[in-house]
């Protein structure tokens, strides 16, 4: 084997490791950015899932809080027709007891 022979199956051997990795490496940056566009879908996918039930959210704390909701059992029609009591009961989830202790007072002393 003469020198010129050995540099020479080195020099192929070595382009075609070269040709290999770099293959290699082509098809592995190809699958990674298939991974990272898919990640991106879901992401943003899942951005809008978020924002559209923060919204929903933001909605149903708007319909729960309007004055007519609460206008309706504090008018005086609503209190005539049904009695303070009803009123009482209707807002007994949100008030202490203490409160509502002292609420029931008054309606008992109005009434004697």
């Amino acid at each position: 084997m003469t020198v010129f022979q050995i540099i020479l199956i080195s020099a192929m051997g070595g382009s075609l490791l070269t040709t290999g990795a770099m293959i290699a490496l082509d098809n592995r940056s190809k699958r990674w950015e298939a991974i990272s566009s898919d990640q991106t879908e879901v992401m943003n996918n899942l951005v809008e899932i978020q924002n559209s039930i923060h919204q929903g959210e933001i909605d149903l704390q708007k319909n729960l809080t309007a004055p007519d909701l609460i206008a309706v059992p504090c008018s005086a029609e609503f209190i005539d027709k049904n009695g303070k009591a009803s009123v009482e009961r209707c807002f007994a989830d949100s008030k202490p007891e203490k409160e509502m202790e002292h609420l029931k007072r008054n309606a008992r002393r109005s009434r004697i």
